[in-house]
């Protein structure tokens, strides 16, 4: 739509433009409508008249136009006004605040609808101000009086009001003076509820007190530090545990608050923290009063609007400290009991393990020197026939004192705790020195004290147990327990190992009586049985070698060896008619002769020395095919001692010579035994038996040939 100085511009232009055409052309039109010998006053006047017409025509049709345009205009106006106020008016009456207009008097001149459903009132009810919570409403006329005061002033408050359904509801006002403004007149009054921001604010609140309250409740420490190590929380046992004020804690830098040598750690730590996220760390605090404190120490990362703080916990470890220190000292000290046990449980089982009296005592001063600490010991051993102390082991000690170590008793201090059975305890490197025997060359190795104790077991005196230092030290009454009980221990293993050594040799002699009498039961038996001299030993003898050969172990080669010299003591029980015949047997003589293995079962098992030793008396009459006698076994059901046996009995028995023919050689021998392998033998025993023959014959031609070879000497005269 164009301006109005727009249209009439365009309007004074149109009409001189229509003016100038007028002037040019009316003439000619008039001439041609009046005669041309017509009056030219009447012309012009025709002229004027008819301008004059025209011009008020046109004026009359833009004042007329003009008239229009401006009524529709105002209709317009008049409609937009209303549509404008309706929308006002329907947006302040469907909001959610309420809004008030109070005149001078205090009474609502207008009142929005949002009031019913904010507080569920109607806007005619008069009661609504005098809902409001008695304990807000001196607050609530201060504010109203406040905003009267002055044109354009203002007031905001925050008050209870009672809702239409019984409850309280949060509201805040705005109240703001326009008396000054004609279309106002009056204090208006913007209304919200806050109910959900109060209760959200109160549950905050509570929240944060709650939190406060379990901080400042917590029984270690909790403190928020900034990156540049500023203290912006930190609980009530902060400061009282380190007796410092809330302000004087404040006014401390928290490295500051530590003992030096932490610092670094502590900075690296808080470094880590804001780096990496979390660190860990024990350090110790320097309270205000000069004390060391030590906290275990937590820190982590934690991002806020303000930037990232370190937040952490501090529990005091003094306790635990201290805890862990007398755990540390009971573990010491129950080590230190457990070696002792450990010490006396080894020379236990030394005791029991070892028939050796040498590794004994070399275990016994192991454990002294281990345990005790001392710089050298020695046991002297006392032999009763000689009534001398003479020395079974020692450590630390030179070659001369082992060497020369021999002692009356009496003599020295070693001889003095033995004969007065006592403990003698010397200490000083003189009184040392003047009191050890000169011959056993310890006076020169610089002991500052000395200790001998006597080594007795069941009233008898065993030996004495002697114990060096090199320097000066006091001695608890736990050590000298120990060494006390070490010399029991030492005592009962010396005479275990006296007892053992005295059971060893009574065995050894017992063991070469059994022996001996096995050899003279096998000579006997021979000259009996009018053997060829010497079979059993022979027998014997290559039975064990060939045992060996089959890799029979040396605790039962020595049952084998037994057996063999053994093999025909059932022939005790055979008469001497049918044993001595010199002719041959009949078949009743013949069951009395097989009757032998059997008699020589019977008389050994009886007797626990010789019982291991019955496989061969018993089975070497056995063939392998199981025609033998006395139970008919076959093959491998025979032990193999028996089999091995059988092979050299009848090898010997047809190499020697007997009354009813002579010896056969030993290729016939070794013939018959291969023809009968598989039948009355074991195949393997005799391949095996066949084989060590070989070896043994190439032996003894070999060293013929070496003998023969070396030079004749000739005889001396004398």
């Amino acid at each position: 739509m164009r301006s109005r100085a727009t249209q009439l511009f365009l309007f004074v232009g149109a009409y001189l433009v229509l003016s100038l055409l007028w002037f040019e052309f009316s003439d000619r039109l008039l001439t041609r409508v009046v005669a041309g010998d017509g009056p030219r006053t009447l012309m012009g006047l025709l002229q004027e008249s008819v301008f004059v017409l025209v011009s008020a025509g046109i004026f009359c049709g833009i004042a007329w136009r003009r008239l229009v345009l401006d009524r529709r205009a105002d209709q317009t106006i008049r409609r937009q006004l209303k549509a404008s106020e309706a929308r006002f008016r329907s947006l302040v009456q469907n909001s959610s605040d309420i809004i008030n207009v109070v005149d001078k008097d205090g009474k609502t001149v207008f009142q929005t609808d949002s009031v019913s459903r904010v507080l569920g009132w109607t806007t005619t009810d008069d009661e609504g101000w005098n809902r409001v919570h008695e304990d807000d409403i001196q607050d609530l006329r201060t504010a109203l009086r406040q905003a009267r005061s002055a044109p354009g002033e203002q007031a905001a408050f925050v008050y209870r009001c009672l809702h239409a359904d019984g409850s309280w509801r949060w509201l805040e006002s705005t109240a703001v003076n326009r008396f000054d403004d004609p279309a106002v007149a009056g204090l208006v009054i913007h209304t919200r509820d806050v109910t959900a921001n109060r209760i959200a604010e109160e549950r905050l609140r509570a929240e944060t007190e709650f939190t406060n309250h379990i901080i400042d409740s917590l029984p270690g420490l909790f403190y928020a530090l900034d990156q540049q190590g500023n203290i912006v929380r930190a609980n009530r046992a902060f400061g009282s545990t380190l007796g410092y004020s809330a302000e004087g804690i404040r006014s401390v830098h928290p490295f500051e608050l530590f003992v030096e040598e932490d610092r670094a750690e502590i900075m690296e730590a808080v470094n880590k923290v804001f780096s990496e996220g979390s660190a860990r760390l024990e350090a110790s605090f320097r309270t205000a009063d000069g004390r060391t404190v030590p906290y275990s120490l937590t820190g982590t990362r934690l991002e806020t609007p303000s930037g990232p703080l370190m937040v952490g916990t501090g529990l005091d470890i003094s306790e635990q400290l201290e805890a862990q220190r007398q755990i540390e000292e009971l573990n010491r000290e129950l080590n230190h009991r457990l070696g002792h046990i450990t010490a006396l449980r080894e020379i236990d089982n030394a005791i029991v393990g070892s028939l050796d009296r040498s590794a004994l005592l070399d275990t016994v001063l192991r454990q002294i020197g281990e345990r005790l600490e001392v710089d050298a010991a020695s046991v002297l051993l006392y032999s009763p026939g000689l009534g001398r102390l003479r020395l079974g082991a020692s450590l630390g000690l030179g070659q001369a004192a082992r060497r020369n170590t021999d002692l009356r008793l009496g003599q020295g201090f070693a001889g003095r705790a033995g004969q007065e059975r006592r403990t003698v305890t010397v200490t000083g490197r003189e009184a040392v020195a003047a009191g050890l025997v000169s011959a056993r060359g310890l006076s020169g190795e610089g002991f500052e004290s000395y200790i001998a104790t006597p080594l007795v077991a069941k009233g008898q005196l065993l030996g004495v147990l002697e114990v060096f230092h090199r320097e000066h030290t006091e001695r608890s009454d736990d050590w000298h327990d120990v060494l006390s009980a070490l010399a029991a221990q030492s005592a009962l293993a010396l005479e275990n190992a006296n007892l053992v050594e005295s059971l060893q040799r009574s065995n050894t002699e017992m063991l070469a009586a059994y022996e001996r009498t096995i050899e003279g039961w096998s000579r006997a038996l021979d000259l009996r049985d009018e053997e060829t001299e010497g079979h059993s030993r022979r027998v014997t003898e290559q039975t064990v070698k060939l045992a060996e050969r089959f890799g029979i172990p040396e605790e039962q080669i020595v049952h084998i060896r037994r057996g063999a010299l053994l093999h025909d003591i059932g022939k005790m029980g055979v008469p001497d008619h049918v044993l001595l015949k010199p002719g041959p047997l009949t078949d009743e003589e013949w069951v009395l002769m097989k009757q032998h293995p059997d008699f020589a079962y019977e008389l050994l098992l009886p007797i626990e020395f010789l019982r291991s030793a019955l496989d061969i008396p018993y089975s070497h009459h056995e063939r392998w095919d199981g025609s033998g006698y006395p139970r008919g076994l076959k093959e491998v059901e025979i032990p193999l001692s028996a089999r091995i046996f059988a092979v050299v009995d009848v090898y010997d028995a047809l190499t020697s010579d007997r009354p009813y023919r002579p010896a056969w050689e030993q290729s016939r021998a070794l013939a018959y035994l291969q023809e009968n392998a598989g039948v009355q033998f074991d195949p393997q025993v005799v391949e095996e038996f066949v084989g060590m023959l070989a070896e043994e014959r190439a032996v003894v031609d070999a060293r013929a040939l070496e003998g023969a070879r070396q030079p004749r000497r000739m005889p001396v005269s004398r």
